[in-house]
């Protein structure tokens, strides 16, 4: 049986070009009014300082545990993150990420509800913080959550959305269930991974009495990235992890009505949208008549064959 440090967090952080917002991540660790941790943190073969500033952390307080990413596992943060997990210690899994902030109370608030609670997960509200624009906005959006029968589908198509950084999980069940990240995607990885926690049975308690984390919103992060560029490209990005999330529902035998009807929307969208003419639009409409993404398959054709002609002809 796997063994762990009890009441320890383990704060797993994948970085890659973060030299100038990582240390005020770094600050807001070290501020927590809560002192049992440990901050793995893994380079993912970063070309500016950041593996630098890591290291002088760690050189400070042996809590930071700074790693490289080994050559021979696959470059991203779902990668880092699993590698990381591998060299935690801790009771409660703290996936975070290289740009946003805790709270100095963060750490105690979420170790008491996990410590005194049989539940798996601890989703926090959090400011998100757009820094062009220095706007704030809260998000605080779980009440869905706590009313649904069906908390992953809340989750996925009724907005109630929380980041990686939100959420602390007993390490426990992780362990049992295998739930690791997903290392070949790259867009909807936390969104595949979290709702693979809730079909596998994790339950959640939310705490919404004041935000405790800030998500950083700016041009390189991922979310900046993905606002810039176009519908059809978000639906590119977005297929192969809707196509993994929709086989997780329905081995969960949580494919009802309302939540399959919401994922042929999304793949009819796709098929309107994305470039024909590559393997990913192929196994989108072929995968779809096969498995049922689509709510009128003569329909879904007509759309695919008008694409392709139009392309032709």
């Amino acid at each position: 049986m796997e063994q762990f440090e009890k009441g320890l967090v383990s704060i797993i952080i994948p970085v890659f070009n973060r030299e100038t917002l990582l240390p005020e991540t770094l600050d807001s660790i070290l501020d927590q009014t809560y002192d049992q941790w440990e901050c793995i943190i893994v380079d993912d073969g970063s070309t500016d300082t950041s593996l630098e500033v890591a290291r002088t952390y760690a050189s400070k307080d042996s809590r930071f545990k700074v790693h490289q990413r080994p050559w021979y596992k696959r470059k991203g943060a779902n990668s880092c993150r699993n590698y990381g997990f591998k060299l935690s210690n801790g009771e409660f899994i703290q996936w975070f990420d290289s740009d946003d902030i805790m709270n100095e109370n963060y750490l105690g608030v979420v170790t008491n509800l996990l410590s005194t609670s049989n539940k798996e997960m601890i989703v926090v509200s959090a400011n998100l913080f757009h820094l062009n624009s220095g706007d704030f906005k809260l998000r605080n959006l779980y009440k869905q959550l706590l009313e649904s029968p069906n908390p992953a589908f809340a989750y996925l198509f009724k907005d109630a959305w929380f980041q990686t950084s939100q959420v602390i999980v007993k390490r426990k069940f992780i362990v049992e269930e295998a739930n690791y990240f997903d290392i070949h995607l790259s867009r909807n990885q936390e969104a595949e991974y979290f709702t693979r926690l809730m079909l596998n049975g994790a339950q959640i308690k939310c705490y919404t009495d004041k935000p405790l984390i800030i998500l950083k919103i700016h041009d390189n992060s991922i979310g900046g990235i993905y606002s810039s560029v176009s519908d059809a490209s978000k639906k590119r990005k977005d297929y192969f992890a809707y196509f993994k999330m929709f086989e997780n529902f329905k081995n969960a035998g949580a494919l009802e009505k309302e939540v399959l009807s919401e994922f042929q929307y999304f793949f009819t969208g796709c098929l309107r949208k994305m470039r024909q003419f590559n393997k990913q639009y192929m196994h989108l409409f072929f995968y779809g008549i096969y498995l049922g993404f689509f709510k009128d398959k003569k329909i879904a054709t007509k759309i695919f064959l008008s694409r392709i002609l139009n392309i032709l002809f």
